[in-house]
């Protein structure tokens, strides 16, 4: 922190104007020279701050908010350090985004990119600790984990009836639907259960990932043998995981 020294007989005269006017910052007197050192106001910004991230369901991608940092100062700064603090720091992280790595020249800007992604449900507060010497600054953030699951399937089960056995039966389609506000992952679907070599499933229009308006996965059955026939297909995306009941009945041929 930069410090400047203020002769008493301009203390003098600002306590004469009459108007009240308080010193700021942190003051101690040095007798040898008469004059009181004060602590002048850092030169970093960041905006905005403080900051609240809002309510964020557990298992979606991090809300990442951009702040910048700005230099109001006219010297360069030393190499930007950033350090979390407080009982939620580690819901917080700085996203690989972030351009204040290097020093800050004078008048100069860069952008700090932080990511809020709880693990739990409940509130979380921190502070950024910026430090750019001879100066720093601190980012005050808060946010709350919610307990609701982000994704959601409609239906959450699929039934194909009586189908012969080798042969195909019609692709049913299941609706992937997530509350995050953004766009998650695409599925990665696997088939487990009892019998989960007679369903193939595919991602259809989840390939370029899960939006919250809805993307649809095929399941198609094809029976191996007769016999109730049943599995369970796992879409997982980011961390969660859902599942998706699947059955039918294979038969014989037909006579004639």
């Amino acid at each position: 922190m930069m410090r400047r020294a203020i002769s008493s007989a301009v203390l003098a005269a600002w306590a004469g104007c009459g108007d009240g006017t308080p010193v700021s910052g942190d003051a101690t007197r040095d007798d040898a020279s008469d004059a009181l050192t004060v602590d002048a106001p850092s030169s970093l910004r960041i905006t905005p701050s403080p900051y609240d991230f809002m309510g964020h369901s557990l298992g979606c991608p991090a809300t990442v908010q951009r702040f910048t940092l700005t230099n109001t100062g006219t010297a360069a700064t030393s190499a930007v350090t950033m350090s979390f603090h407080g009982t939620g720091a580690n819901m917080f992280e700085v996203e690989p985004s972030t351009t204040c790595t290097g020093t800050l020249a004078g008048a100069a800007t860069c952008t700090i990119d932080v990511g809020f992604h709880p693990t739990s449900a409940g509130g979380f507060t921190t502070a950024l600790e910026v430090n750019a010497a001879p100066d720093a600054a601190t980012l005050y953030l808060t946010g709350s984990g919610l307990a609701a699951g982000p994704l959601q399937t409609s239906p959450g089960m699929l039934a194909y009836g009586s189908v012969i056995v080798g042969t195909q039966a019609p692709a049913q389609d299941v609706t992937l639907s997530n509350s995050c506000g953004t766009t998650m992952p695409a599925p990665t679907l696997t088939v487990a259960g009892a019998d989960p070599a007679d369903y193939q499933v595919s991602v259809g229009t989840c390939a370029g990932g899960i939006p919250g308006s809805g993307c649809t996965v095929s399941v198609v059955f094809t029976p191996s043998t007769t016999g109730p026939r049943t599995a369970i297909v796992n879409a997982a995306s980011h961390g969660f995981l859902l599942l998706i009941s699947v059955s039918g009945v294979g038969i014989s041929a037909l006579m004639p």
